[in-house]
């Protein structure tokens, strides 16, 4: 071979198309190699004839069902099942070059329903991301073919249905990508008067109706220039001028050529960046954003905050949920039912913690929420709330671990003690002390 691959007969196989019987045998005698049929197995894909659809990748999806459920409910931290999924996920090999926009979303809710122990009968599997086709310019080659292929001669999509796995994908990336491209305008001659957007922020086809007598021909922007100026005085200058806008006033780059940007970046050049940008699907910002995952806070601290915010924890009022008949009762001061806000707000035990931390720094609190604690430092100096949330940090931590060694290895621990390991734990990452608070801390 060309390519110096060595082809072993017994493992490959003929795909023949619409030949008659005598041709294939022909064909299969000379090469020497079988003739298959599809649905064929190939590195671990089937190959179809028609349209990929969800029940042709059923085997990659029991596949990873079958290993994922069989950690549900194993003693992992958050981070590590994260790890261990993507490890799971990387140790199949999957070959398919094509885009499947449906399964890849559904890849992300079986990923999330499993991180939280729940199990992923019905879910799908979701395509993981390859490199593709590129290109950059209307006379690449692949340009060229795909413009071909799934576009009409006037440049609009087609509207009737062709077998690709990975058009659907790509027509929806090109819709928006054209929504917010614009046209330069210089000479005209590559800028379509009705389809093109370089007028107004939308292609004019969408807000007049064009007579069958101006959609006959192709119109350019080329045919309201005369002599490098805007010429309104025919049809269609006078149709657009009915919109009301005065478009005489559009700029001519008289040196340049015409040119299509993306409106989206600041240079007017396309990048996958800007794009997704846009089009990503945007949470608002947590408050508590720029308060977690620290340098100088353990991962345990880190870990712990983010469940308390995401209300994660299982306390006895999410066990309950979960229609587990349970009777609750808090382990520090067995005096109130356990939830959350109960254990680390209300309880006896965390208040008389939180009041000696008050103390300290001089600070006081009325409305007792999380959000409040955290900035509850805000007008202080930078030292001053850097060591304040160090020292909100390690009470939730040590609150937890106080909880946990209370109700499973039935050990109380004493609030002074307590006091003592906080103190070391909200000091141990800091770089100087201000001489007020060490006086404190000295004389607690």
């Amino acid at each position: 071979m060309a390519a110096r691959q060595w082809i072993y007969y017994s493992k490959s196989k003929l795909f023949l198309g619409t030949m008659t019987v005598s041709k294939k045998r022909n064909v299969e005698h000379f090469l020497r190699i079988k003739q298959g049929s599809f649905p064929e197995n190939y590195l671990g894909i089937q190959l179809v004839q028609v349209r990929i659809k969800a029940s042709n990748l059923k085997i990659m999806v029991d596949k990873i069902k079958k290993m994922a459920n069989s950690y549900v409910g194993k003693l992992l931290s958050f981070q590590g099942r994260i790890v261990l999924a993507k490890s799971i996920l990387n140790s199949i090999p999957i070959y398919n070059m094509a885009v499947y926009n449906d399964l890849s979303l559904s890849l992300k809710n079986v990923r999330e329903s499993w991180d939280w122990h729940e199990k992923t009968e019905r879910r799908k599997y979701g395509h993981v991301d390859e490199s593709g086709f590129e290109y950059s310019s209307k006379e690449d080659t692949w340009a060229q073919y795909m413009r071909a292929k799934y576009f009409t001669k006037t440049g609009d999509i087609i509207g009737y249905y062709k077998k690709s796995s990975m058009w659907k994908g790509i027509k929806e990336a090109y819709i928006k990508v054209k929504k917010h491209s614009k046209w330069l305008i210089a000479t005209g001659k590559k800028v379509d008067i009705w389809k093109d957007n370089w007028a107004l922020n939308t292609a004019l086809s969408g807000q007049i109706l064009v007579e069958d007598t101006m959609g006959v021909h192709a119109h350019t922007v080329s045919d309201l220039l005369q002599h490098g100026t805007w010429n309104w005085d025919n049809a269609i200058g006078r149709l657009i001028q009915s919109l009301g806008d005065d478009f005489s006033k559009l700029f001519v780059n008289h040196t340049d050529s015409d040119r299509c940007i993306f409106t989206l970046n600041t240079r007017g050049n396309f990048s996958v960046p800007s794009a997704h940008e846009h089009i990503r699907k945007k949470s608002t910002i947590c408050w508590w954003n720029k308060m977690l995952w620290r340098n100088n806070y353990s991962p345990r601290q880190n870990n712990l905050a983010w469940w308390i915010f995401q209300n994660a924890l299982p306390t006895d009022d999410r066990v309950q949920k979960q229609q587990i008949k349970l009777a609750s009762m808090c382990s520090l001061c067995k005096q109130h039912s356990e939830t959350q806000s109960h254990l680390f707000l209300s309880c006896l035990y965390a208040l008389n913690v939180w009041w000696w931390a008050l103390d300290l720094f001089e600070l006081n609190i009325v409305d007792w929420r999380f959000v409040n604690l955290f900035k509850l430092a805000k007008n202080r100096s930078t030292y001053i709330q850097d060591l304040w949330l160090n020292m909100v940090m390690a009470i939730l931590n040590y609150i937890w671990i106080s909880r946990n060694e209370t109700r499973w290895e039935d050990k109380r621990v004493p609030t002074y003690c307590a006091k003592i390991v906080i103190l070391s734990q909200a000091l141990q990452t800091g770089q100087k002390e201000s001489g007020r608070i060490a006086l404190k801390i000295l004389g607690s």
